[in-house]
């Protein structure tokens, strides 16, 4: 029996039975995830070693020591 004959029958819309739109794929669904995340864990590496030994930070953390030896060495005249 269609969704369609259980509605003329039951003349009633809100006791229908809808069936799913699609099969569920618990495996399918499985291996995406456990794909994915292969592919993302096995990325983040390179990804991390590229962000964080970028030469800009090199650069930043020589100016910024070199700013602060150059405050130390500076008599503070504000107080």
């Amino acid at each position: 029996m269609s969704t369609y004959e259980a509605k003329r029958q039951n003349r009633s819309w809100s006791l229908q039975v809808r069936a799913m739109p699609h099969k569920t794929r618990p495996m399918t669904a499985l291996l995406v995830f456990t794909g994915l995340n292969a592919v993302l864990c096995a990325t983040i590496t390179p990804v991390y070693d590229f962000v964080c030994f970028l030469p800009y930070w090199e650069r930043r953390r020589e100016r910024r020591r070199l700013e602060r030896e150059a405050s130390m060495l500076t008599p503070n005249n504000s107080k």
